[in-house]
């Protein structure tokens, strides 16, 4: 009888080892405290609503993945009449592209934190962008922050300038 007890055990032990695992890859965002910063030559605010999926294991980037998207409709400028022209149609024509979608391809262990590599999508353009983030954990939350760069032009974009920094703020749980 012990015999076969303990191999039974140990799978069982084993396949819930896997789980537990698999369960701190998966994070849920808090939306109400994500924050997407921008800031260029002309504007600068926040997008206040993001969703998506985040499976990220820090001690195994490599098989981690996000899928994250930026409701543009969530723009704040501080400032109405600016709001109102970022979502017409010279900007980021929200009626045709209400979200900024972020797909990654890779994530790697730096020095100083990740670095993720995706496909940004904007305005219907899809150009790779390079983010470098830090991921702190305490127990069941943490959170991702990290700031790139982007060429708005190469988005269609020529109005913004040539440069617009982005910060990124999306506590989890």
């Amino acid at each position: 009888m012990k015999t076969i007890l303990f191999p039974f055990l140990l799978v069982l032990l084993l396949s819930g080892s896997a789980y537990s695992i698999y369960e701190e890859m998966v994070w849920q965002i808090n939306q109400e405290d994500s924050i997407v910063r921008f800031e260029a030559p002309k504007a600068k605010g926040v997008f206040g609503k993001v969703t998506g999926n985040i499976d990220f294991d820090k001690r195994r980037p490599a098989k981690s993945s996000f899928k994250v998207s930026v409701d543009v409709n969530s723009i704040k400028t501080g400032n109405g009449l600016k709001n109102g022209h970022a979502k017409g149609t010279q900007y980021f024509n929200v009626k045709e592209y209400p979200t900024i979608d972020f797909e990654s391809t890779s994530i790697k262990k730096k020095i100083k934190g990740y670095e993720v590599i995706g496909d940004l999508t904007m305005t219907g353009e899809i150009q790779e962008v390079k983010i470098p983030f830090t991921f702190k954990q305490r127990k069941n939350q943490a959170v991702f922050e990290g700031a790139f760069k982007i060429d708005p032009t190469q988005f269609g974009q020529s109005k913004m300038g040539n440069e617009v920094e982005i910060t990124i703020s999306i506590p989890v749980e």
